[in-house]
């Protein structure tokens, strides 16, 4: 059995309930449509136990960083906000949004999109379900790409490198053209095996 990470920060609370609330969400929706037979009902415990490890790990982080877990939670009618958390704490939820914003801003930031005249602005990345930020890509690249610092439009695309640099400048001026190549220049510094 493979080692459990320590989970030292919010943002490695918030990947571990992400991760494996995915996990089983998905192994659920397959068990209840039939796509996995459980005669035995060993999946079905192994769900069972995923999500009892899920409930731990976010009382431990309720309980660490002085957030409201969802069963404490005022309840209110379903279209009534709540009220104010108490001074020094946060409800689970402003919480999980606020880490889901952090993280995917983080990786908009590692795109070579994020520097690109043509691509969505981080508010439309984050809005619209964190594909892949290009306007002029006909396709989804869901959760970024690797290398970070190539344009979907030269890899997957059919754009040659002038064509793409043509087009940033008649997007967003010499200055444009600029910011893109430095930040190709930054991601591939900080990415050198990618750039091999």
């Amino acid at each position: 059995m493979a080692k459990e990470q320590k989970l030292e920060t919010q943002q490695d609370y918030w990947k571990a309930i992400e991760g494996l609330g995915g996990f089983v969400w998905q192994l659920n929706h397959d068990l209840a449509d039939g796509r996995i037979e459980d005669p035995q009902g060993t999946t079905s415990k192994g769900i069972f136990d995923m999500q009892q490890r899920l409930e731990g790990i976010v009382a431990e982080l309720c309980d660490k960083y002085n957030i409201i877990s969802p069963k404490e939670s005022t309840r209110v009618d379903f279209y009534t906000p709540l009220p104010p958390a108490p001074v020094g704490k946060t409800y689970y939820w402003e919480w999980y949004k606020e880490q889901k914003t952090s993280y995917y801003t983080q990786r908009y930031n590692e795109l070579i999109c994020s520097s690109c005249p043509i691509a969505r602005d981080i508010e439309s990345y984050l809005s619209g379900g964190y594909s892949d930020p290009c306007t002029k890509y006909i396709g989804n690249i869901y959760n970024g790409r690797t290398p970070k610092y190539e344009c979907a439009m030269t890899i997957l695309g059919d754009w040659s490198r002038d064509w793409l640099e043509r087009n940033i400048s008649a997007e967003g001026g010499p200055e444009a053209l600029e910011k893109f190549v430095a930040k190709e220049t930054e991601l591939k510094s900080q990415y050198p095996q990618e750039a091999q």
